[in-house]
C-alpha cells in the first residue's frame, strides 16, 4: 500500500467521489471552515511556493469506471477525509460562480473550466456525491439549481447551507480584493493530501485505524466503527463481505438518527458502553474507555459484533425519543439523568407498564434534584449511574427494588426546605427559564385534570417550539411603564426583588408575550384571555396586580410543588 502525495488539483482529476451512506454525514461547523479559509489566506500571503499539508484521504476504489463523452472517471468511495473534500468542493463552486460572472476574460475562462471539473460534460454527473442528502441539496446546488427555500431537515443539511454561505462570503471578499484567481491557484496547486486508495474494504478500515492511532482528531464513535469492522475482517476472512453489508445498514441508520437530532456520537458510545461495562461503574465511562470496552466485547464474542453495533442504534433511538419529548427534554441537561432514562427505556427486563412507572418516577426525582433543588451535574452522579447499570443488567432485582432506589435519591432532599429556598431566593427567572416552563406546564396539567378540561395543544406547541425566554411573561414587567410605578412598593430594590418571583411569572405564546411587554395590567388581562391557558385564570380574576397578589399566587404554587413532587 503506497500512499500518493497529491495536490488538490491532482486529487480531483479523473475521479468522481461518493461518500457512502454508512459514513458520518457532513458535520463541519463554522470553526473548522474558518480554519480552512485562514490556511488558504496564509498561503496566499506567502511569497514562496510552499505547500500546505491538509489531511490524509483514505478511499476505496471499487474498480468502477464511469464513461462520459470521450472521458472515463474512476468512482471513488471516500472513507476518511470527506469533511475537508466536501468543504473544498463547496468553496470551489462559489469561486467558480464568482469567476463566471466576471467581465474579465481570464477570470471568466477560469470559472468555466472550474465548473467543468465540478459538473461533468453530461451536465448531470457531479464531482462529489455526499451522503444523507435525501433532498438533493448539494447535488442541485452544484448543478446550479440550489433549493435553499425550505428549513433544513437535518443537521447535515444545515451544515451544508452554512458552508455555502460562508464560502460565498470569503469568495466575495477575495473577488473584491482582486485576489480570487490567486485564491484558486493556491487551493488547486498548494493544498496537498496524502492519498491512500485501496480496493479491499477490510484493508480500508485497518488503514483508517492505524492512521488515527497517531493522534489525528477523529471522533471516538468513528474510531469504534473502524475498529469493529477491522475485527470482522480479521476474524471472518471468507465471510466478511456479508457481515460488512449488514454493518453498513446499521451505521447508515445510526448516522441518520444522529443527523436528524444532533445526538452526540461520543454520548451514544459512552452510554452504550457504560451499560455494558464489565463491573458496575460509579460514573459514565469516558469515550476512550468506551472504545476499549467495545473492543473487549468484540474480541471476546466476534459473532456478536453486529449485535453490538445494533445496540448503538437502539441507544441512539432511545435518546432521540427523549430529545423529541418537548416536556422531558427539559431534563436532558444532566448526563446521568439521560443515562438512567436510557437504561429504563432500553431495558431487556422490564415490561412496558413497568417502564412507564419507573420513567414517571425518574421524571419526578430528576426535576426535584436538578430543578427544584437547583443542584448541578456533580450531584448524585454515582446514584444515577449505578441504578442505570442495575436496571439494565441485574436480573435478580425487582421493579420494587428500583422504585425504592429512586425514592432513596429523592429522600436525600428535604422537599419543603428546597421549595422554600427556591421561593426565598425571589428569582425563578434568571438561570431557571427551562425549569420554570416545565414547572408551569405541570401546573397547567394539574389544573386541566382537576377541571376535566383539555389544555390548549396549539398554544403549548408554540411555547415548546420557542426559546424559553421568549415565552415567559412577567406580569409586573421588568421595565415598568408609568402605569406600573408603585405596584410593588417604593424604591428600586423593591422592584428588583419581586419582579422575578414565581408568583409574578406565567407563560404566553411568543407573539402574545412580545405584545404584552410592559402594557398596563388592564391591557395585559385582555391578552391573557386570548391565550386561553388555564393557569392564567387565577391571574385574570385579580383586579389589581401588586405585591400582595404575587405573594398569594406564590403560596398556591408552593402548595402545588409540595403535592406534586412529594415522593
Amino acid at each position: 500500500m503506497q500512499p500518493q502525495y497529491l495536490k488538490l488539483n491532482e486529487l480531483l482529476q479523473n475521479r468522481i467521489f461518493t461518500v457512502p451512506e454508512y459514513q458520518r454525514p457532513y458535520s463541519w461547523e463554522s470553526a473548522q471552515r474558518q480554519d480552512l479559509f485562514e490556511d488558504i489566506q496564509k498561503l496566499m500571503n506567502k511569497r514562496d511556493q510552499s505547500h500546505h499539508f491538509m489531511a490524509t484521504v483514505v478511499a476505496m476504489n471499487p474498480r468502477k469506471l464511469i464513461p462520459i463523452s470521450i472521458h472515463e472517471f474512476n468512482q471513488i468511495d471516500l472513507v476518511d477525509g470527506q469533511q475537508r473534500i466536501t468543504s473544498l468542493v463547496i468553496l470551489l463552486n462559489e469561486i467558480a460562480t464568482k469567476l463566471a460572472a466576471s467581465n474579465e476574460a481570464a477570470e471568466k475562462s477560469a470559472g468555466d473550466e472550474l465548473k467543468k471539473l465540478l459538473v461533468k460534460q453530461d451536465n448531470n454527473t457531479i464531482l462529489l456525491q455526499t451522503n444523507h442528502d435525501s433532498s438533493g441539496l448539494l447535488t442541485n446546488y452544484l448543478r446550479g439549481e440550489p433549493q435553499w427555500n425550505k428549513t433544513p431537515e437535518t443537521l447535515a443539511e444545515r451544515n451544508l447551507r452554512n458552508a455555502v454561505n460562508e464560502s460565498a462570503a470569503i469568495s466575495a471578499k477575495w473577488s473584491k480584493a482582486n485576489q480570487i484567481l490567486d485564491a484558486l491557484r493556491v487551493i488547486q496547486n498548494r493544498l496537498a493530501f496524502l492519498y491512500y486508495e485501496l480496493d479491499d474494504e477490510g484493508l480500508v478500515y485497518s488503514t483508517f485505524e492505524v492512521l488515527n492511532s497517531r493522534g489525528r482528531p477523529v471522533e471516538w464513535l468513528d474510531k469504534t466503527k473502524s475498529m469493529l469492522m477491522g475485527i470482522i475482517y480479521d476474524r471472518f476472512p471468507k465471510a466478511y463481505a456479508a457481515k460488512f453489508d449488514e454493518s453498513h445498514r446499521t451505521w447508515t441508520k445510526l448516522y441518520e438518527i444522529m443527523g436528524v437530532k444532533n445526538i452526540s456520537g461520543d454520548e451514544i458510545l459512552r452510554f452504550a458502553a457504560t451499560l455494558r461495562a464489565e463491573e458496575q461503574p460509579s460514573r459514565t465511562l469516558s469515550a476512550e474507555a468506551a472504545y476499549s470496552r467495545f473492543r473487549e466485547l468484540a474480541i471476546e464474542k466476534p459473532n456478536q459484533i453486529n449485535t453490538l453495533m445494533g445496540f448503538l442504534v437502539s441507544t441512539a433511538e432511545s435518546l432521540k425519543v427523549l430529545y423529541d419529548d418537548s416536556t422531558r427534554s427539559t431534563l436532558t441537561n444532566i448526563a446521568q439523568a439521560r443515562l438512567l432514562y436510557l437504561s429504563i427505556s432500553a431495558s431487556r427486563i422490564l415490561k412496558d407498564a413497568e417502564k412507564k412507572l419507573l420513567l414517571d418516577l425518574w421524571e419526578k426525582v430528576t426535576f426535584l434534584v436538578y430543578g427544584l433543588a437547583r443542584r448541578d451535574s456533580r450531584t448524585c452522579v454515582g446514584d444515577f449511574v449505578r441504578l442505570a447499570y442495575s436496571i439494565y443488567n441485574d436480573e435478580t432485582a425487582s421493579v420494587t427494588d428500583w422504585i425504592n432506589d429512586l425514592k432513596a435519591i429523592a429522600n436525600g432532599f428535604d422537599l419543603t426546605a428546597e421549595v422554600d429556598a427556591l421561593l426565598k431566593g425571589r428569582d425563578c427567572y434568571t438561570d431557571w427559564t427551562n425549569e420554570l416552563r416545565y414547572f408551569l406546564f405541570r401546573y397547567e396539567q394539574m389544573l386541566a385534570a382537576d377541571s376535566k378540561i383539555r389544555s390548549n395543544h396549539l398554544v403549548w406547541s408554540d411555547i415548546w417550539s420557542s426559546n424559553a425566554t421568549e415565552t415567559i411573561e412577567h406580569i409586573c414587567p421588568q421595565t415598568p411603564s408609568p402605569e406600573w410605578v408603585g405596584a410593588l412598593g417604593k424604591g428600586r430594590d423593591v422592584w428588583v426583588n419581586n419582579v422575578n418571583r414565581l408568583g409574578n411569572l406565567i407563560l404566553l405564546p411568543r407573539g402574545l408575550n412580545s405584545e404584552a411587554s410592559n402594557l398596563p395590567y388592564k391591557e395585559k388581562r385582555k391578552l391573557y384571555k386570548k391565550a386561553n391557558m388555564l393557569h392564567h385564570d387565577e391571574v385574570i380574576k385579580v383586579a389589581n396586580w401588586d405585591r400582595a397578589a404575587i405573594e398569594k399566587r406564590e403560596r398556591g404554587l408552593r402548595d402545588f410543588a409540595l403535592k406534586t413532587w412529594k415522593i
